[in-house]
């Protein structure tokens, strides 16, 4: 699959930020089918995720379902589109790699790293060459699997404002060029933690809401009801 033009790109990037998150690329080995879907709350991803393959792959007819833990997926069958998206990303699969025995559609290549298994995940090269594409990317990727944290903690002698927007990854490799991009796009201080990525200075917040931001995905816990971006939005007022 060859991204001719800027649009193709972040299209593509979107996609692959879902598929990094809350999707998949799936081979059944039983019945010979390939699989990409997305389980997720959220009613915009799941049309988000739709809309990204019917513009990429001419994609009309989708299956819905639930996951085992009774979450909706949203899935279709397509070698074609499993190929096309592994041939510019070698693999989605951020779980611990735990074999498959030639029953899966990747490459599979693991390294292990402090005695856990992990494919060797590498993104794509346009994402580091094109700002909005690798902004289009972290965008869909903090929508799944990003939080936005606003409220109070404990201090030495009163309560304190927590300010934090984290990135969880449980993958090293992927972490680390997840870090990079960071940089790339001229953020400069974040933590990076053995599975997430934390930005809580003020200016980094503020760069955060302009450069990247989220889609209007439901947050659950204290500020349940609201979307990541209303909850956005109340944390770059309370840092000012």
């Amino acid at each position: 699959m060859e991204l001719k033009f800027s649009t193709e790109r972040i299209k593509f990037a979107e996609l692959l930020g879902i598929l990094l998150s809350d999707g998949w690329v799936y081979y059944k080995f039983s019945s010979r089918t390939y699989k990409i879907g997305v389980t997720n709350k959220s009613d915009f991803m799941h049309s988000k995720f739709k809309r990204l393959c019917h513009d990429l792959f001419d994609v009309e007819n989708f299956v819905n379902d639930k996951s085992q833990g009774g979450i909706r997926a949203t899935f279709f069958r397509s070698k074609s589109a499993a190929m096309q998206i592994l041939s510019i990303v070698n693999s989605v699969k951020t779980e611990n790699y735990r074999g498959c025995n030639g029953k899966c559609c990747y490459k599979c290549d693991p390294v292990t790293i402090n005695g856990v298994s992990y494919t060797r995940i590498k993104l794509p090269q346009f994402l580091c060459r094109d700002k909005k594409a690798a902004s289009a990317f972290l965008r869909a990727l903090y929508s799944g699997d990003g939080s936005v944290l606003l409220g109070w903690r404990k201090g030495k002698l009163k309560p304190k404002i927590a300010r934090e927007i984290a990135l969880h990854c449980c993958h090293p490799i992927l972490l680390k060029q997840l870090s990079n991009l960071h940089k790339f796009l001229g953020f400069k201080t974040f933590s990076v933690t053995k599975e997430r990525i934390s930005i809580f200075r003020k200016s980094e917040i503020l760069k955060f809401s302009k450069a990247v931001g989220f889609w209007p995905i439901e947050v659950t816990g204290f500020w349940k009801g609201k979307t990541k971006p209303e909850v956005l939005k109340m944390l770059v007022e309370a840092s000012h």
